[in-house]
């Protein structure tokens, strides 16, 4: 019977994450979540499953995020080291929701960045599944894609006060309800700051590898990114690799190729 397969581990990601966060200075809102219970209370925030999915569309629309061809990433990283995550933090940078342009989507980009006990994080699958906290949040809509993430806000939740550390704490307090081996949850969300998104597209691309979705390049036990093929410019998942420009990868021939 063969070993079963090791967990991914992006604490390298985390870490880069922590540099773009500081790098970008004090255009970071930092707010706190402390108490989950307490802002799920106030914010209606639905337990896993047992919310109803809003439907915002039309006229109802106040906001909208990630919608094709803008930039969007959404990202689940997951950690042993406590030290990589700040629990309860949100961080949010760029425009407030409420000062988007009407009628347009913006770029977006939400991290989450999730530090567990023991050697293995929870199932991926749900941790990935939470990030869009589908129906959980009253007047808050979500379309998914791997990778990718389309957000709608209704004008109402607007009036309400909605704001991109809503969402943030929404997704520290989910996280930390609903899967008991995370001990620390933090929050990072880009809006509508194309040149601030784009800085994450490395991570984003990295993840892609380190979680297996690339379908050519793997990580190697020395650090560096392998791929088999040298044929870069019909391959479709160039744009990957170009993410990771600053990141060494080596390139093997195909067997039997000269």
């Amino acid at each position: 019977m063969s070993a079963p397969a090791a967990a991914p581990s992006f604490d390298l990601q985390a870490g880069s994450v922590r540099r773009i966060l500081s790098s970008l200075g004090g255009r970071v809102r930092v707010s706190r979540v402390d108490d989950v219970e307490d802002f799920a209370r106030r914010h209606r925030l639905a337990p896993r499953g047992g919310g109803d999915a809003p439907v915002v569309v039309g006229d109802a629309v106040g906001a909208e995020l990630g919608r094709p061809p803008a930039a969007s990433h959404a990202l689940v990283l997951t950690t042993a080291r406590r030290g990589l995550v700040e629990d309860g933090a949100v961080r949010c940078v760029g425009a407030e929701l409420d000062r988007l342009p009407a009628g347009g989507s913006a770029a977006v980009a939400q991290v989450v960045l999730l530090a567990h006990r023991g050697e293995r994080p929870p199932d991926r699958l749900a941790l990935e599944a939470t990030q869009f906290l589908a129906g959980r949040l009253p007047g808050y809509m979500t379309r998914s894609v791997p990778g990718r993430l389309w957000m709608r806000v209704s004008r109402d939740a607007l009036a309400a006060g909605m704001r991109l550390s809503t969402i943030g704490g929404a997704l520290v307090a989910a996280y930390r309800m609903d899967f008991p081996e995370v001990e620390a949850a933090e929050a990072v969300l880009v809006a509508g700051d194309d040149e601030a998104v784009g800085r994450f597209d490395p991570v984003a691309a990295e993840a892609r590898v380190v979680s297996g979705r690339h379908r050519k390049l793997s990580l190697a036990v020395d650090g560096v990114y392998e791929c088999p093929d040298l044929a870069c410019d019909a391959c479709d998942e160039r744009a990957v690799c170009d993410a990771l420009r600053e990141i060494t990868v080596r390139y093997r021939r195909r067997r039997g190729a000269g």
